[in-house]
């Protein structure tokens, strides 16, 4: 897990001639941060520091104070309400605190939607609603979650995965999301090459699952192959998903085969007509003078112009000709 260091700065500045309730407040919350102690404690301090942390940070400053001192208290209570979102999004992933995950998580998300610190108890956020308030709960956690880090992938397959069914174009942009982040990330801090490289594979399984499921309910028979086909080294141990991707590459399978023996059906079809327009081209002299090559249609001996262009006859007229059985001309029509 990425340590994480709070600025040299924020602690020098607490040595300030200002011994208010502030500094007061903040040095019980780094004690409780420290010591580990229950959720509920460091809860109450962080809501209660952050709110003294703003009112010093929005009020005006005093006569009687120097304006770099001034400054310099401001910073101070800024850093110290950013310390108060780093106590909770702690508290929430320390041992034994699963019961307490979800109100210290809403407590963060309540004081900074996008606070920078949610991207580090995510994870123990998301799995936390799972359990105790099913999909519909978890699927609002995971939203909440991506407002502040776009790139988190357990919210990205918490999104893939629950709108498959009610959302599925949403869930392509989640799925596809979650595979570019997968490919993309670096190795965390603190984790194994063997572990990071497994939940890479579950990612980019997930991902290519999902967008192969969409791509087939919407009859994408290209793209449901080609995703599928992606997901299969990734959910090789996965016999739910394995069974579902066998089946809709075989319906893909079934599908651009049909396609193509259609498109050569077609050309086939195109070649015999003009290979029979071209067996049925004949060279008559026309009673009104001049040599045309007609090309014959139909049953009825009755020819008239076949081309890109409506061109008339070399008489001049758009007249069609009647022929006998010996395609000789009998009559001229106009």
């Amino acid at each position: 897990m990425k340590t994480l260091i709070i600025p040299i700065a924020l602690l020098s500045l607490t040595g300030l001639a200002w011994a208010d309730e502030l500094d007061d407040e903040f040095a019980a919350l780094k004690q409780a941060v420290t010591a580990k102690k229950d959720a509920d404690t460091i809860k109450k301090l962080a809501g209660s520091t952050s709110a003294l942390a703003r009112k010093t940070a929005s009020a005006t400053q005093p006569t009687d104070v120097e304006p770099d001192s001034w400054k310099q208290r401001v910073g101070f209570a800024k850093e110290v309400e950013t310390y108060t979102e780093y106590a909770l999004a702690s508290a929430a992933i320390q041992p034994g605190a699963e019961a307490k995950v979800v109100d210290l998580v809403d407590a963060l998300i309540a004081q900074n939607p996008k606070s920078k610190y949610l991207d580090l108890c995510a994870s123990a956020y998301i799995a936390a609603l799972g359990k105790q308030g099913g999909a519909a709960k978890q699927l609002d956690g995971a939203a909440k979650v991506i407002a502040a880090s776009p790139e988190n992938e357990d919210a990205l397959l918490v999104l893939a995965d629950g709108n498959l069914q009610k959302s599925p174009d949403r869930a392509l942009t989640y799925a596809n999301k979650l595979a570019s982040v997968a490919k993309a990330k670096a190795k965390p801090e603190g984790v194994s090459e063997a572990a990071w490289e497994a939940r890479k594979n579950t990612l980019l399984g997930h991902a290519y699952y999902d967008a192969g499921a969409i791509a087939g309910q919407k009859q994408g028979w290209v793209e449901c192959d080609r995703d599928f086909k992606a997901a299969l080294p990734y959910i090789s141990k996965e016999p739910s998903m394995l069974g579902t991707a066998y089946f809709f590459l075989g319906l893909c399978n079934y599908q651009l085969g049909k396609l193509t023996r259609r498109d050569r059906s077609t050309a086939r079809s195109r070649l015999r007509s003009r290979d029979r327009c071209k067996r049925r081209q004949t060279r008559t002299q026309w009673p009104c003078s001049g040599t045309w090559a007609p090309r014959w249609f139909g049953n009825n001996n009755h020819v008239r112009l076949c081309g890109p262009s409506a061109r008339p006859w070399p008489c001049g007229c758009s007249c069609s000709y009647t022929f006998d059985d010996r395609r000789k001309p009998v009559t001229h029509r106009r």
